[in-house]
């Protein structure tokens, strides 16, 4: 089984490959930028204190640490940043066939999944856009923690679960906004795939790290990007509270 399942996903990486290998030579796009500009202006000291305190105003730090690396090493050259952003959807892509794995337990989806997840004519930025790197760098991290979390919940593996859950959120923030959905992904997988147990206090200790992770997104939520004006002066990331009720005007 495990052979299969390694076969399958090579045949997955390949298929990506076939229809994005150009992606590691494109030149600088016009985000890649204002990126590279934005992080190499920061000083290093604040991007790496954003990294720990996620709380303080910050923009995307991670991926501002990864455009100073690569400038202030390569330079004024594209291709590690863009190799190394390739190299993350790649990842991104065995993450998520791992994921699909554990939980169907089949041979099939995981592959479907992969396919469908990672080729697709509206991805053409991803693949050939740098600037993208904070997309994968923040769906590395919540699919890692996703990972994490049903392998020590399906095999009752329930050691630093709560600090790798917090960590893994702090540094999928640390990577671009949309990781404020973790918890939410994680409290369904908990409630719909993992089994509850014997009783109530079994199934509460287990939400007790999807609890810090919601408290950790809270706080990311209240504190950085309400405090961050690169993000509060965009009307996207103003909140908007709404019921999700159809709409039946049409």
């Amino acid at each position: 089984m495990q052979s299969s399942h390694a076969l399958l996903l090579i045949f997955a990486i390949l298929i990506f490959v076939a229809f994005t290998r150009r992606a590691p030579l494109k030149f600088f796009s016009g985000d890649d930028m204002m990126n590279m500009y934005k992080a190499w202006q920061t000083p290093v000291r604040e991007l790496l204190i954003s990294l720990a305190a996620f709380w303080t105003p910050g923009y995307r730090p991670l991926g501002g640490i990864v455009y100073r690396i690569s400038y202030s090493v390569f330079g004024f050259h594209p291709f590690p940043l863009y190799a190394f952003s390739w190299a993350l959807l790649i990842a991104n892509i065995v993450l998520l066939y791992i994921l699909v794995a554990r939980i169907t337990r089949t041979l099939f989806h995981p592959l479907l999944t992969c396919v469908i997840a990672s080729v697709h004519g509206m991805y053409l930025d991803l693949y050939y856009s740098a600037g993208t790197i904070y997309d994968h760098l923040s769906a590395f991290f919540v699919l890692l923690a996703c990972v994490f979390w049903f392998d020590a919940r399906l095999r009752n593996r329930a050691v630093l679960l709560p600090f790798m859950v917090i960590l893994l959120t702090i540094a999928a923030c640390d990577s671009k906004e949309n990781a404020v959905a973790l918890p939410v992904l994680l409290l369904a997988g908990e409630l719909l795939v993992v089994s509850g147990g014997t009783g109530l206090r079994p199934r509460l200790r287990s939400l007790a790290p999807i609890a810090l992770s919601a408290a950790a997104v809270a706080i990311f939520i209240l504190a950085r990007v309400a405090g961050t004006a690169d993000l509060n002066s965009n009307p996207a990331y103003r909140p908007r509270i709404s019921a999700l009720l159809p709409n039946l005007s049409t």
